[in-house]
């Protein structure tokens, strides 16, 4: 295996296994208490996140690059409004994330989230001014059709409640919201991903530090009746794990494309709810695995077909320029 190979295959591998302990450690940290700690939860996220940018960066400065990248924060990233809209989609997608995983399994949470891609067509079309093809939308049927399945027999079989899948809905819907808003963010001040993420981090801390304290969240956390230890442990296990999902995903995206990245993300989701499953001994019927079908193929057949149009894109755009640079000659 060359060096190329292996790197992608080492990204690949360190994303599924990063991401699904991040379902897995969040899921144990809000079972642990029936009191709802999604803010405070977000809030230490975004703190450690934050901080361990800060000392990479700061190391980095000190060691002329070697270590990592040069990040740097200025006044008007912390007032700018996109930034703010940014942080505030982010922030909101994980805090519903958190509470979602309140009221479901692990074994339906590819389901519940499935709308996640819907929203991402619809808000692209709308902000990004991007245009839908006939084949994207037979996609997003596939995946409908699959989200219902699933619902349904998770509904009737297996005892889920209606406000489990109101919150599937809203945090797909922040997801979507955050990914369309931060791309467009990026490409309007030219910043990196990990620079973006840097500002989102902090930006959060700054808007969740009084919400934790007005809810007396920060004050729950601290004085739990469980064992302190553990949560701590599985705190600090799922600040590391959201820094680095957002690393590894850029990393894997630079490396390989954005399908690769969407065919594994829904590849490590497949596995994560074959080990839920079987790690928690669930029983599913043959409709709900078939909605797990619906919506995995309807998916990957979206990422195929939004790969083949944007290359159509790029090459219409790049004969376009090239017939211009050629009238522009002869003139």
């Amino acid at each position: 295996m060359d060096t190329c190979s292996f790197k992608i295959a080492a990204a690949i591998f360190s994303y599924w296994t990063v991401s699904t302990g991040m379902v897995f450690v969040n899921k144990q940290l809000v079972q642990l208490t029936p009191k709802d700690l999604s803010l405070f939860i977000v809030w230490f996220q975004c703190v450690f996140g934050a901080l361990c940018l800060y000392l990479i960066s700061q190391l980095s400065r000190n060691w002329n690059g070697n270590i990592g990248p040069s990040l740097y924060l200025h006044k008007h990233h912390l007032i700018q409004r996109d930034m703010i809209i940014s942080s505030i989609t982010f922030i909101s997608a994980l805090t519903f994330n958190s509470v979602l995983l309140k009221y479901i399994s692990i074994s339906f949470y590819q389901i519940a989230r499935s709308l996640t891609i819907i929203f991402v067509i619809v808000l692209s079309a709308i902000v990004l001014q991007q245009k839908v093809g006939l084949r994207v939308l037979l996609a997003c049927v596939l995946i409908i059709l699959g989200f219902y399945i699933g619902v349904h027999e998770e509904i009737q079989q297996y005892g889920l409640q209606v406000v489990g899948v109101f919150y599937g809905g809203v945090t797909s819907f922040f997801s979507a919201l955050s990914s369309t808003v931060c791309k467009k963010c990026q490409k309007e001040n030219s910043v990196s991903s990990l620079q973006l993420t840097y500002i989102v981090f902090t930006i959060g801390c700054i808007i969740l530090t009084p919400l934790v304290l007005v809810t007396s969240q920060l004050e729950s956390a601290l004085y739990l009746q469980v064992d302190q230890t553990y949560f701590w442990c599985l705190l600090f296990l799922s600040g590391l794990c959201c820094l680095l999902v957002g690393w590894i995903s850029t990393l894997q995206i630079t490396l390989t494309s954005p399908l690769t990245y969407i065919i594994s993300t829904n590849s490590k989701s497949v596995i994560q709810t074959l080990l839920a499953v079987f790690w928690n001994k669930e029983a599913k019927n043959l409709f709900w695995w078939l909605g797990n079908v619906f919506v995995l193929s309807g998916i990957v057949l979206y990422a195929i077909f939004n790969h083949k149009e944007s290359q159509k894109s790029d090459k219409e755009r790049f004969i376009q320029k090239t017939n211009c640079s050629g009238i522009e000659k002869k003139r």
